[in-house]
C-alpha cells in the first residue's frame, strides 16, 4: 500500500508540472501535503 501512495504522489508531481505547467517547487509542495496526509 505504500508503494502504491508512492507511486501516485510521482504521477501527481509529474502531471502538475508538465500538464498544468505548476512551478515544479509549488508542485514538490502540493504533493508533499497530499502524500503527506495520505
Amino acid at each position: 500500500m505504500p508503494l502504491l501512495i508512492i507511486a501516485a504522489g510521482i504521477a501527481l508531481l509529474l502531471v502538475l508540472i508538465i500538464v498544468f505547467r505548476v512551478h515544479a517547487f509549488v508542485a514538490l509542495l502540493i504533493t508533499a501535503i497530499l502524500t503527506g496526509l495520505a
